[in-house]
C-alpha cells in the first residue's frame, strides 16, 4: 500500500521507535569496565548520536567487548545465531546497529 506521501507502508506492520546503534567505534566512548565473563568485558559507555534537530547528543550504554579468539568453533557458531535472533527482536533493553 502506498500512503499519500509516497512512502510505502506494509499492511500489519508496526512502526519500530528504537534508535538504531552504529557499528563505528568512534561513535562511542568506553568508560569503566562494569563485568566481565569468560571471553568478554562488559564497559559503561556512552554513544555519541545526531539528534533531529542536528546536535549531537550522548546516550548511556554498556558496550560488551568479546575475545573471539578465546571462544571455541561451536560456541562462536552458538554466539552468531544468538546474535541474529537478537537482531530481529524488539525488546528495548536490545540495542540496533546499522551499517
Amino acid at each position: 500500500m502506498t500512503t499519500q506521501d509516497g512512502t510505502l507502508k506494509f499492511i500489519g506492520a508496526v512502526q519500530d521507535e528504537f534508535l538504531m546503534y552504529s557499528d563505528n567505534a568512534a561513535d562511542y566512548t568506553r568508560m569503566s569496565s562494569i563485568g566481565f565473563g569468560a571471553s568478554s568485558v562488559v564497559y559503561e559507555a556512552a554513544y555519541h548520536y545526531k539528534a533531529h534537530n542536528g546536535k549531537v547528543k550522548d546516550l548511556p550504554c554498556a558496550l560488551k567487548v568479546l575475545n573471539l579468539d578465546k571462544l571455541q568453533p561451536s560456541a562462536l557458531r552458538l554466539l552468531t545465531r544468538e546474535t541474529q535472533l537478537m537482531s530481529l527482536s524488539k525488546v528495548s533493553d536490545l540495542c540496533k546497529t546499522c551499517k
